[in-house]
């Protein structure tokens, strides 16, 4: 039975919040201080918001399920569609195990830090983990849009609103402020090169506004509806993430700020200062169901792009194989092997720096589609001019600006990425520019080598 039709406004908003708003960029984004504020203004300007307006205009012209993957296809062909759905689909596989890497820190974090310290536990309760979210995916959208709302106001949207709500107490009641709240501080200094490669992790906070257009044929009225999804996620995503990270800077000094469980180390830290300890397991709890809410709404937005893939062709039927609940199961089985073979990284690598060098490429896989969504954008426009109920403000040179603005910044990041943080104490012996570069590049192969015998030439 379909799930079409099976999400409201409310919904589409939770799972665009709970895929975006999240806790782990906020101890990433502190390490700025105040110059926070113009890096966030500058990602949401020259980064998010045209990506979302780009979302909403492709969204209302081809409102069916495969998303991105639909929208390159019908501007580029389908090989640059599947490379797209591809890149789209491999960066969550390399993902995943960062995001059960941070789960995973915080839990142990609360419990025992010492259970971190032994890289096979770590590992095996990952695996297990991200079993256990790929076994919720198998229950369709109307499921996982629950799971999604919930995680949102529960596990992002109440945790984050404390830690705003902290940083506005400690402010108010004289507690101090770790950071000066002058406009000199709020410029970017020069002294931050050591920390700008976090950079990446910022705008990798902002990723995923596009994805929920994947579901786009599942709300009624998706040309009127869509759109206003995405502009109420870019206010709500937009403030809290700059707010909370402000939060986070002001109560802790820098250098206590761990970017996998800092986000554990505020709460105890607070929650000590008030005399609330009692609560702490609570909040616990709260972040590590946002988490998982987290990974189990980007489990199956990929996968269908994948399966609309299958069914076009472009990769083997077998992959077209759905459930009773219209979910490509055998994509997020094969999608599970892979990360567990993936979260091999843990048993090389200290954490910090195999969860460094995931979000990494993550990131710069994502920003590859990105640079070809702007370049569909503007062939869909040309090729269809009224097709899209909604249109980027400013007529053609508006939408041109649009797609300029992201693309020259989609690249910058791309190149920013291969440098390693200085605050991380990364060795020669562990290659870290390297094993970026070389993930890079095979990821990227991938999809050639295996669409090279296609007869479609477009």
């Amino acid at each position: 039975m379909s799930d079409k039709k099976a999400l409201s406004l409310f919904s589409l908003v939770m799972i665009n919040v709970v895929a975006i708003d999240n806790l782990k960029s906020l101890t990433f984004g502190a390490q700025f201080g105040l110059s926070l504020v113009s890096y966030y203004v500058l990602a949401a300007v020259l980064f998010f918001i045209p990506v979302a307006l780009v979302s909403a205009e492709c969204a209302t012209g081809w409102p069916s399920k495969g998303g991105i993957y639909v929208w390159v296809r019908e501007a580029l062909g389908k090989r640059w569609a599947f490379f797209v759905i591809w890149i789209m689909w491999i960066y969550n596989v390399v993902w995943y195990p960062s995001q059960m890497i941070y789960i995973t820190a915080m839990f142990w974090q609360w419990l025992d830090p010492t259970w971190l310290e032994h890289p096979a536990r770590v590992f095996l309760f990952s695996s297990a983990l991200f079993f256990f979210c790929t076994f919720l995916n198998r229950f369709g959208m109307r499921f996982s849009g629950l799971v999604s709302a919930s995680g949102a106001v529960l596990g992002t949207l109440l945790p984050l609103s404390v830690v705003i709500m902290c940083g506005a107490y400690w402010l108010i009641t004289g507690k101090g402020s770790h950071i000066d709240f002058t406009l000199q501080n709020m410029i970017p200094s020069s002294q931050q090169n050591n920390i700008l490669p976090f950079l990446v992790p910022i705008i990798f906070g902002l990723i995923g506004i596009e994805m929920s257009a994947i579901h786009a044929n599942d709300v009624d009225d998706p040309q009127k509806t869509y759109p206003r999804a995405i502009f109420i996620s870019t206010v709500v995503i937009i403030s809290t993430m700059l707010l909370a990270s402000l939060s986070i800077a002001i109560v802790l000094p820098q250098q206590q700020v761990n970017i996998i469980s800092g986000i554990v180390m505020f709460f105890d830290f607070v929650l000590v200062e008030l005399d609330l300890n009692f609560l702490k397991p609570v909040f616990v709890f709260l972040v590590l169901w946002g988490g998982i809410a987290n990974i189990a709404t980007w489990i199956i937005g990929p996968s269908k792009g994948m399966m609309v893939a299958a069914q076009d062709g472009v990769i083997p039927a077998w992959f077209a194989k759905t459930n009773q609940h219209d979910v490509p199961e055998r994509i997020l089985w094969v999608q599970y092997l892979m990360v567990v073979v993936l979260g091999f990284g843990i048993l090389i690598y200290p954490l910090e720096i195999i969860y460094s060098m995931l979000n990494a490429i993550t990131t710069q896989l994502a920003l590859v589609i990105y640079v070809l969504m702007f370049i569909s954008v503007w062939v869909l426009r040309r090729l269809f001019p009224n097709k899209a109920t909604y249109q980027v403000p400013g007529g053609k040179r508006g939408l041109l600006t649009v797609c300029v603005t992201g693309s020259a910044v989609s690249i910058l990041v791309i190149f920013l990425g291969f440098m390693a943080p200085g605050i991380l104490e990364i060795t020669k012996e562990q290659h870290y520019t390297l094993i970026l570069c070389l993930g890079v590049m095979i990821f990227t192969a991938i999809p050639f080598l295996l669409t090279r015998n296609s007869n479609e030439s477009t």
